[in-house]
């Protein structure tokens, strides 16, 4: 493409951006919204202070970037698709499919994130509830949201139940289904096509101590099928981010209460 074309492309992007940018406006949360009392009480709540506040503004932002991501995707697609086809599948693969990898893995990854955050502040929070709770997590890279959903860590919140529901609705099967497991192929395998092209692999099978190899196919994901799947996708973190707010208002409700009538400290309750 010549320089005049790409700068027209790059122009048609900018403008699909503007024409569609109060719709991602709305769904960006704001840390404005999202923030924790000023101070606590003693000694005793350092840790979970600053651990939350860690946590909550890493949340944050992780969820922005995944919809920042999926919307200049979004962006890249219609501008390409404004080409004829022969051009059409060179934009796409260059512009397109960088924002579309990072994107479709990010549905597990934050995921990830919110069982790490959560397992943390429950940790400190617990001995509110059982006072012989003991500090026995494991290792960091241990951590998630497999562990979150075998531990009993969370018994004895009110809101945990909520939050547990929220968080299994992200990345869930009809979405590895659609997305044909890309995550997982991408990391350990050879990735999947966007849009157009074949991938092809051998199927090794075992069987009885005999193996046997299968040439296989995989077409393409197709991207008026991909790009809903991942809006919904955001939409579901921001319904766990919301029960992750909720729970952490309880967590701090009790923190609070280590000074004499704090209990009437609460967190707002903001609806992202």
């Amino acid at each position: 493409m010549t320089d005049e074309q790409m700068l027209h492309l790059f122009s048609r992007f900018q403008a699909l951006r503007h024409e569609t940018n109060a719709n991602i406006q709305s769904r960006l949360l704001r840390h404005d919204n999202y923030r924790l009392p000023e101070e606590f009480y003693g000694i005793r709540s350092i840790v979970f202070s600053s651990m939350a506040g860690d946590f909550t503004r890493g949340l944050i932002g992780e969820l922005n970037r995944f919809v920042i991501n999926v919307h200049h995707a979004d962006c890249w697609i219609r501008a390409a698709n404004e080409y004829e086809k022969e051009k059409q599948v060179g934009l796409l693969w260059e512009f397109a499919d960088p924002f579309l990898e990072l994107a479709v893995g990010r549905a597990y990854s934050i995921r990830n994130h919110f069982a790490f955050a959560i397992i943390h502040l429950l940790n400190q929070s617990n001995p509110f509830k059982n006072p012989n709770w003991k500090d026995d997590l494991p290792e960091d890279r241990n951590i998630t949201f497999e562990f979150l959903s075998k531990s009993k860590t969370g018994d004895g919140w009110n809101t945990f139940p909520q939050f547990q529901e929220k968080l299994n609705a992200l990345n869930d099967p009809s979405f590895v289904e659609a997305t044909r497991n890309f995550r997982n192929l991408i990391q350990h395998r050879f990735r999947l096509q966007f849009h157009t092209g074949l991938t092809t692999y051998f199927d090794r099978v075992e069987d009885n101590g005999r193996v046997s190899y299968t040439y296989k196919l995989m077409p393409p994901i197709k991207l008026e099928v991909l790009i809903p799947q991942l809006y919904t996708q955001h939409e579901k973190s921001l319904g766990a981010f919301e029960a992750y707010w909720k729970l952490l208002s309880e967590f701090c409700v009790e923190w609070m209460s280590l000074k004499p009538k704090a209990e009437s400290l609460f967190l707002p309750s903001v609806s992202p």
